[in-house]
């Protein structure tokens, strides 16, 4: 399995994106950052934003990109677990 980065920018004030949070919340994944999340997925990265793209409106930014365990940077301790945890 392939441990994605996925980011958006939604760029339509008042617009609900809830069924995207939800899509995110439904996968194995953890919310590092307000609009960053890391998902762990046996689909291509492809994939993972057709599932996710449906939830997004044509003015707003999706991107899908597969990562390494090669990381390092400043988060709390249970930002860092739940992340070790999803390339296990």
């Amino acid at each position: 399995m392939a441990v994605y980065s996925v980011t958006y920018d939604l760029r339509k004030e008042g617009q609900d994106y809830s069924g995207l949070i939800k899509a995110l919340d439904s996968l194995t994944s953890h919310k590092y950052q307000q609009s960053a999340w890391l998902v762990k997925s046996p689909l291509t990265a492809q994939d993972v934003y057709n599932s996710l793209s449906s939830f997004i409106d044509k003015n707003d930014w999706l991107l899908v990109i597969e990562v390494t365990n090669n990381k390092y940077g400043w988060l709390p301790k249970n930002s860092w677990e739940a992340i070790d945890a999803l390339f296990k």
